[in-house]
């Protein structure tokens, strides 16, 4: 379960919700005594690291892709590649109205 602030929708009704790769953060261990209620299995799929001091972390999260942005550093001591399992949080505040959009050739949020 995500939760997401300000979304009115029907509860089990399927969201399209766009996440900035910067917005997430990961843990290889599932982490407590958060202020973040979005924490949420995923596997990794791929690791790049880019030119600089980034990486980003290309993820399988309940059968959708998503990226996570963090630094090299970061990828290198969590030990991040293809395989491991891994949790994902999300903060709800980093999502906002206009990312979110319902699934389907008709679906609306009000």
């Amino acid at each position: 379960m995500c939760f997401i602030g300000q979304v009115q929708g029907q509860p089990g009704a399927e969201l399209r919700i766009r996440i900035a790769a910067q917005d997430i953060i990961l843990a290889r261990d599932r982490p407590s005594g958060l202020s973040a209620l979005n924490i949420l299995p995923a596997t990794v799929i791929a690791v790049r690291e880019g030119e600089g001091p980034g990486a980003l972390v290309q993820l399988d999260l309940a059968g959708q892709r998503i990226l996570a942005r963090i630094t090299r550093r970061s990828a290198r001591s969590l030990g991040l590649a293809p395989g491991l399992a891994v949790h994902v949080i999300i903060k709800s505040v980093a999502v906002a109205r206009g990312d979110i959009g319902g699934i389907g050739p008709f679906a609306e949020l009000s």
